[in-house]
């Protein structure tokens, strides 16, 4: 490899003279161009086909193990010629390779987003833009991917950056750890006065690299198996697929008759066929894995070892090798923009639909992969190339790009949120006002009996729906999956008229503010226990679709806590539970861990035998996955964003365990519901936050029904 080339490694020539197998010369590898060509595809129709490549998301590791492998072996090239690594030299070139290109793709996708993204969008993609531009977006997405209260979450535009933001990470940290290695070992041959060989330096580098691995690996399996959806964005769990790549490289330094055997007839035939057994194992992985496969734990060995392959016996070129497949000319030019087409083809699918006001047909489809490969073509030759090779371009240019640039798209991004708090803050207002002026037709008293409201789904005004997706309580007393009991007060704390116990997950906190503004108004005290996807409704493990078996377990013993503590207290009159009910008997858990109405009468019984009452607030209506804010985004007519009634409103085990344990049950549907539809928009209020929590303006909206009728089935 020549100083400069860290992209690829380039060769003398790649003419064969006759079929026999002989291994490439070290320079360019067409083989790995040809397989970076494969990554980006594979990644491509997953994002575009996932039922048709449920596994493409390999393609990221891949990446990620060639990287490993490029970058590691022309930082082991500099240690053999220098005996060190020249950081500034390094991480200069890195910005001038990656970061002009980056930088345009944000660029466009933050004024698209203003152009076209729906208003409840707006903020989480400015965020995530702001987050990508500072390549740390893979942790902003840790973070809140295993945020419950969320709901199922709403993708960004720039959301595919994750991966990129691991990569540059790597970028910035692994020369560093090859640096101190070097150190470590000068100390160590100082003080026993000896040289250093090189070898023992590569060596060296070879053992760090060997403890990454493993370290990282077993990380990622632990990690996969306690939260896979944060394993899945961490720096620290996709460490070891860039280990992988290093130490093959190490490997072909340390012992170079990896290479030479391969020049031998019986090791080009082995050569050729672990190549094309690496191959295999990729696209093999491409389509056995799934969204729900526990990945990137010990699952991602095989894209990793797969890749692996390839880069130590690819170069081997011949009749039957692999290599032939890989460095035709499609090949090479899909290879050679895979940078590119990686950086255009996810914003592309996410504003086609709001530019178009389409659904992403197959002709579009295709049309959004074409557009992908000629961006990205034009990228490469107007942007990525000419900042690549400018010879006027200075170390200390580049980092003055990578300051200036992240800095522009940050403060853009500030400038539209700072434009927008104006418009969000009058609706805040607004909301308090109607609120505290105890407004007749706002929110579910449109819809209650009797009500002289007209038409109570008709709107005065256009649905602020920045403000609806992010209308949830900021300060809910809610215990995360991982967290110790929790419970808080709210109401008369002195001397209560009388003291009710609210149970249950997020639904619970999500209706929590109806039932504290009820404990206001009739002098009554509010204690919750409340956590994320657990009902408290049973002692044994119950499933629950993306939880992990320990969290499963955690909820079987937050819930027996919750038990004792309410069987034990004797200030408490009525418990009140209310839960997401029919996510406890989705048809994806197995069917000896969904609950059921004989588990949740049994719990019931247990507490009303301590004296207490017991009352079911009937789940809210389901709007069947369907993020509310974002459909009204998209829509005049929010009669398009409700839902059938007979949908909405399951017939669940929580229902079937009141009717059986003569439990008195709170039903609140009919001001949500007409006798068709459930709706989204009631007297001027957002109903939900999300795709299955109620706003906390309609919770609010809802406290005088709930504070009468809990006082009308607890009367004597």
């Amino acid at each position: 490899m020549q100083p400069g080339q860290a992209d690829v490694i380039r060769p003398a020539s790649h003419h064969i003279a006759s079929s026999q197998s002989i291994p490439a010369k070290r320079g360019f590898r067409t083989d790995i161009q040809g397989l970076r060509a494969v990554a980006v595809a594979l990644v491509v129709i997953y994002h575009l086909w996932p039922n048709r490549l449920s596994g493409g998301y390999v393609g990221v590791d891949v990446f990620f193990v060639i990287s490993g492998f490029l970058i590691t072996s022309h930082l082991l090239d500099e240690v053999q010629r220098s005996g060190t690594v020249a950081l500034a030299t390094f991480w200069a070139r890195r910005i001038r390779r990656l970061l002009p290109a980056a930088l345009l793709v944000l660029a466009v996708a933050l004024m698209a987003t203003v152009v076209w993204a729906p208003d409840s969008l707006v903020a989480g993609v400015l965020r995530e833009t702001s987050a990508a531009a500072l390549y740390v977006v893979n942790w902003v997405l840790l973070f809140t991917s295993v945020d419950y209260l969320r709901g199922a979450g709403v993708e960004s535009p720039v959301q595919h950056f994750w991966s990129l933001s691991v990569e540059e990470q790597f970028y910035f940290v692994w020369p560093m750890l090859i640096v101190g290695v070097l150190l470590v070992l000068r100390a160590s041959a100082r003080r026993r006065r000896v040289e250093i060989a090189t070898r023992h330096r590569v060596a060296s580098v070879f053992g760090m690299l060997a403890l990454v691995f493993v370290a990282s690996l077993l990380y990622s399996v632990i990690l996969t198996a306690y939260s896979q959806p944060a394993a899945y964005f961490s720096t620290l769990t996709r460490t070891w697929e860039f280990a992988a790549g290093g130490l093959a490289a190490a490997a072909m330094v340390l012992w170079p008759r990896l290479e030479s055997r391969q020049r031998t007839k019986l090791g080009s035939a082995l050569a050729i066929t672990a190549a094309w057994a690496g191959l295999i194992v990729i696209v093999w992985s491409a389509f056995a894995l799934t969204d729900s496969s526990p990945f990137p734990g010990w699952v991602a060995l095989a894209p990793v070892l797969g890749t692996v392959l390839v880069l130590i016996a690819g170069g081997v070129s011949g009749r039957l090798s692999s290599h032939n497949l890989l460095s035709v000319l499609p090949m090479q030019k899909i290879g050679d923009w895979s940078y590119s087409i990686y950086l255009w083809h996810w914003p592309l699918i996410f504003f086609v639909p709001f530019a178009f006001d389409t659904v992403l047909s197959a002709p579009a489809k295709v049309g959004i992969g074409l557009a992908s490969v000629a961006l990205a073509a034009a990228t490469k030759w107007l942007v990525e190339d000419p900042v690549r090779r400018a010879r006027g371009i200075r170390t200390w240019h580049a980092f003055i790009i990578a300051l200036v640039g992240p800095a522009v798209i940050v403060a853009s991004s500030f400038a539209v949120v700072a434009a927008d708090q104006a418009r969000y803050a009058a609706t805040a207002t607004w909301v308090e006002e109607q609120l505290s002026s105890g407004a007749e037709c706002f929110g579910a008293k449109a819809m209650a009996p009797g009500a002289d409201c007209g038409d109570p789904t008709a709107q005065s005004r256009d649905p602020d729906t920045r403000f609806a997706a992010t209308d949830l309580d900021p300060e809910w007393c809610v215990a995360d999956s991982d967290a110790e009991l929790v419970s808080c007060q709210y109401g008369e704390l002195q001397a209560p008229a009388r003291t009710i116990a609210l149970v249950g997950d997020s639904h619970a906190a999500a209706l929590a503010p109806a039932l504290q503004d009820a404990a206001d108004d009739l002098g009554w005290r509010l204690v919750t226990y409340l956590r994320v996807g657990c009902p408290a409704l049973s002692e044994e493990p119950i499933g629950l679709p993306g939880r992990a078996d320990w969290e499963q377990q955690a909820c079987a013993d937050w819930s027996a806590e919750v038990q004792q503590a309410l069987v034990s207290r004797d200030d408490i009159d009525t418990v009140v539970y209310s839960n997401f009910s029919s996510r406890y008997h989705d048809g994806l858990v197995p069917e000896q861990q969904r609950l059921s109405a004989q588990e949740i009468a049994a719990t019931w019984t247990e507490v009303r035998e301590s004296g207490k009452q017991i009352v079911l607030i009937r789940d809210v209506p389901d709007p069947q996955r369907i993020n509310i804010p974002l459909c009204l985004s998209t829509t005049s007519d929010a009669a398009e964003c409700a839902t059938k009634r007979v949908q909405a409103l399951p017939n669940d085990e929580a229902l079937r365990a009141a009717s059986q344990a003569e439990v008195p049950v709170v039903d609140l549907s009919e001001l949500f519901c007409d006798e068709v539809l459930c709706h989204a928009v009631i007297g001027d209020v957002v109903v939900y936050a999300d795709d299955n929590h109620i706003s906390r303006t309609f919770a609010r909206t809802l406290s005088s029904f709930v504070g009468a009728e809990l006082g009308r089935v607890t009367a004597p």
